[in-house]
């Protein structure tokens, strides 16, 4: 049963302000969108280190990373729908440097990110969105 009178707790005027903010940044991956935002430069400068040394697997990290940049633009512009822990798991799995150093560091580190960002792009259905 759906109750046309609900308000949601973080616009609710009798909620604590302080709860209320920590609550929508909650619902909208805040943090989550901070942290990757702030991994990326340091992907990138990875990315660009292979790139200049010939890397094998410097033409699939571009890719990737185009795509991480696409799918997160995506997940900004709609922070509620079903998809965007999913899409930001797997762009946080690539952008981490626990994961991304060790991925640059032989042929092939790659390919698990690129298998998780992938599937979640085909199972929701979104590379047309991007």
């Amino acid at each position: 049963m759906v109750n046309e009178h609900f308000v949601p707790v973080h616009d609710d005027p009798e909620v604590p302000a302080g709860y209320s903010k920590l609550l929508k940044r909650i619902l909208h991956f805040d943090d989550v969108f901070h942290r990757i935002e702030d991994a990326m430069p340091a992907f990138e400068t990875r990315l660009k280190v292979a790139e200049r040394t010939g890397h094998p697997d410097a033409a699939l990290a571009r890719n990737l990373m185009t795509k991480s940049h696409r799918l997160l633009a995506l997940c900004r512009a709609t922070p509620g729908a079903h998809f965007v822990p999913y899409a930001l798991a797997a762009i946080d799995y690539l952008v981490t440097e626990i994961d991304s150093t060790p991925d640059f560091s032989k042929p092939g580190g790659l390919n698990d990110d690129a298998h998780v960002l992938e599937s979640v792009l085909a199972h929701f259905d979104l590379k047309k969105k991007m």
